[in-house]
């Protein structure tokens, strides 16, 4: 986020792809997360599940518009006035966005 001054990571692994109709598609994934966060320092990780939809818009299927929702319960710690303990078990990110694929 640049206005927050946060910086969050994904990592993901699709393990279900199906074409709804070329050339769209539709994933299922599972993952992690991390974040750091520099206001009021906080560092986190969490799992993460989920389903996307893509669209491959040129013929040569290297630029993907996509858009994904997930579940990513996580934990980690928070410094504002003294260190606490965070959990977040209810925590719902949709992310869309463009993704170039070097084959």
């Amino acid at each position: 986020s640049f206005f927050d001054g946060n910086i969050g990571a994904t990592a993901d692994n699709w393990f279900v792809y199906k074409t709804v109709s070329d050339p769209v598609n539709y994933y299922v994934f599972w993952g992690i997360s991390a974040g750091l966060e520099f206001d009021d320092f906080g560092l986190n990780t969490g799992a993460r599940i989920g389903i996307g939809l893509d669209w491959f818009i040129l013929d040569s299927k290297e630029l993907e518009l996509y858009c994904q929702a997930a579940w990513n319960p996580y934990l980690g710690i928070k410094h504002e006035d003294d260190w606490d303990f965070v959990f977040r078990p209810l925590c719902f990110p949709f992310s869309t966005g463009a993704r170039w694929w070097f084959r």
